[in-house]
Order: C-alpha cells, then structure tokens, then sequence
C-alpha cells in the first residue's frame, strides 16, 4: 500500500480494500485472487459491491460501522 497508508495503519487506522463496479464484471481490470492476495498480505479486509445493483453494500456499511466502533465482525475476523 502507499506509504502514507502504511503509517496510518501503524497508527491503528483500519482500512477496507474496496473492489468497485462488482455489476461492471466483464470489463474487471484486477482480478478477485489478485485483490484477496493483496488485502491478506497488507492484514486488511477486502470486500467488493456495486451500488448500482446493490450487491455487497449492506456487508460493506456493515463492516465499516463495524471497524469505526470497534466492534470485530465476522468477515474481520476471518481475515486474520
């Protein structure tokens, strides 16, 4: 990640890898396992949504929520 990410994250700022335009999936420029692989080498979660169709929105506001309170879901917690 960059380097600013990196001293926030040393910090203890959480982060989400977001993967956008889930519905846009024929013209997908970074492949799912190449994003995944990147989110558990740098420890952070990554989740993808579409906010035209709706799909992964709930989970991604979810687990944001989730991070800002302080509260560990499921998904974060799988991630370790």
């Amino acid at each position: 990640l960059l380097s600013w990410a990196k001293e926030l994250a040393d910090a203890g700022t959480k982060f989400i890898l977001l993967g956008i335009k889930l519905d846009l999936s024929e013209k997908r420029v970074v492949k799912f396992d190449e994003a995944k692989e990147l989110a558990e080498k740098e420890r952070i979660l990554y989740l993808e949504a579409s906010a035209k169709d709706g799909t992964g929105v709930n989970t991604l506001f979810m687990e944001a929520a989730g991070l800002a309170i302080g509260v560990e879901t499921e998904k974060a917690k799988a991630k370790e």
